[in-house]
């Protein structure tokens, strides 16, 4: 049975086997991924999230489909990713972090807020409120602002 699996490309290394060249892509949980499909070595760059389609056989991921996930990383993630942190992508934990673990936070506090707005009855504008505190929480958290 086929399943999805999303990583962050940490580092990718071009090798060469009995079959030909292919590429070992490192994700950022350190976790290995030799792809053997030319044709999907283009989706993979250091930064970017990736879904992939694949099989287990044995302890080695077989991927038959990859994608791009999401636009550009922004830098600062870049940044993070090449000193060895690691980031959530689509929602998928890859490996707890300072940068997941404060929007966790700031979500949750902010989800909290989003209730209490239900219940007094101000559901308009509920949604940009809750967004917005959210990110003044999780400013907060990064910063201490």
């Amino acid at each position: 049975m086929e399943e999805d699996k999303f990583i962050t490309v940490k580092e990718i290394t071009t090798k060469s086997g009995t079959k030909g060249e292919y590429i070992s892509v490192k994700a950022t949980d350190d976790s290995v991924y030799n792809i053997f499909d030319t044709a999907l070595f283009k989706v993979f760059e250091i930064g970017r999230a990736v879904r992939l389609k694949g099989k287990m056989n044995g302890k080695y991921f077989n991927t038959s489909f990859a994608e791009q996930m999401k636009d550009a990383i922004p830098p600062v993630v870049k940044e993070a990713i090449k000193e060895g942190a690691t980031i959530e992508t689509e929602g998928k934990a890859v490996k707890e972090t300072t940068i997941g673990k404060n929007r966790s936070f700031a979500l949750s506090y902010a989800k909290d807020i989003a209730v209490a707005l239900i219940s007094t009855g101000d559901v308009e504008k509920m949604t940009e409120k809750t967004i917005t505190c959210a990110k003044r929480f999780e400013k907060y958290l990064d910063a201490g602002e």
